[in-house]
């Protein structure tokens, strides 16, 4: 059997969050079912509901509701991060519902992470902490994300995620799209 590093898989967005229980699958099939090692963590973020059965204990749902997204957009982005807002123009009453995700719009991934940074960065720094203190024979923790960069909501959060994510004390950090 392989000795992995203490390793964080993220999860983001929906071709994100299939990937991980692809490879939380591979995970139970090596270990056993339920027996995969406290070194070895997995996190689902998206704004769909849809998320597979195995996913369900690690799954962290960004927000989508129109009404509060765009409150904060007229209220917050606008003037704290007008790059951002400009994503929007004349769009931005045109919020894509629950079932469909951020329909494939980065902007849309992008203000979810800006609604939701401070409880998301909690949850990550928690799960890399809790990695950190149980693993002590390895110094380092691997982090590594999975998304798509077609659009939506993992390529609109994967970048600033990681440089979040880089502050926790210092992971190795990977990105496959």
């Amino acid at each position: 059997m392989t000795q992995h590093k203490p390793t964080l898989y993220i999860g983001i967005g929906g071709t994100g969050c299939h990937i991980l229980s692809m490879i939380k699958k591979h995970f139970e099939d090596e270990f056993g079912q339920g027996n995969i090692p406290d070194y070895i963590r997995f996190l689902a973020i998206d704004t769909e509901l849809s998320c597979t059965e195995e996913l369900r204990e690690c799954y962290y749902r960004l927000n989508l509701d129109r009404t509060s997204s765009l409150k904060y957009l007229d209220t917050f982005v606008k003037y704290e991060n007008p790059g951002l807002y400009n994503c929007f123009s004349d769009s931005r009453h045109e919020l894509i519902g629950a079932s469909c995700g951020t329909g494939a719009n980065r902007a849309w991934g992008r203000l979810l992470l800006e609604m939701e940074s401070i409880r998301l960065f909690h949850r990550c720094r928690e799960i890399l902490h809790q990695l950190y203190y149980q693993n002590s024979f390895c110094r380092k923790v691997e982090v590594r994300m999975l998304m798509s960069l077609a659009g939506g909501t993992g390529s609109g959060i994967f970048i600033p995620l990681a440089a979040a994510l880089a502050q926790i004390k210092g992971p190795d950090i990977y990105g496959y799209a």
